[in-house]
């Protein structure tokens, strides 16, 4: 959370910086606030012995993971970052499917597409850390399209033994 909350505070201070006026008696104020967040930033370099070059690539990851995410947004992600997939990545969600191309179709039918949550909280994790020591996950995202009036919910799949043991000892959930 610290290098986390250091790159947010310089990226919110840069742009606050950016946007005051020059003659506002407030300008002061928001380049000490900068000046701090570049030395927060320079301080957990120094602790974590890090690079300027390993904070830009935090900041990367961070942007990625930035809530909330449009569909436009996560296609975009997945266009840039494509080439950097891992094939464990791939198999984990869509195997040999993995086809950003479908992800892409999806996001030009309806641009407004958004995603309502992603989840996996609906998971009684104690009793697979009974079993076998290690929590269980069943990760789901609800999506709306406005454009083709659609709530899609999906779910990721079962993918290690945890998930079958969450599959026996999840039940239905009576919704409105």
């Amino acid at each position: 959370d610290d290098i986390r909350n250091a790159i947010v505070f310089t990226e919110t201070s840069l742009e606050a910086l950016k946007q005051v006026d020059q003659a506002d008696a407030s300008s002061s104020n928001v380049l000490a606030d900068y000046q701090v967040s570049l030395k927060q930033l320079e301080d957990i370099k120094n602790r974590f012995n890090l690079t300027s070059g390993d904070i830009e690539v935090f900041a990367t990851y961070f942007n990625i993971l930035k809530e909330p995410k449009s569909a436009v947004s996560i296609k975009s992600d997945l266009l840039l970052y494509n080439d950097f997939i891992s094939l464990a990545f791939r198999k984990s969600f869509g195997g040999s499917d993995w086809n950003v191309d479908n992800i892409v179709d999806m996001v030009n039918r309806d641009p407004k597409m958004y995603i309502k949550e992603i989840d996996d909280d609906f998971v009684d994790k104690s009793f697979a850390k009974f079993i076998n020591g290690l929590d269980s996950e069943l990760v789901y995202a609800i999506f709306v399209s406005p454009e083709n009036k659609r709530v899609t919910v999906a779910f990721r799949g079962s993918v290690n033994a945890n998930d079958w043991i969450a599959n026996t000892h999840n039940l239905g959930v009576m919704t409105d």
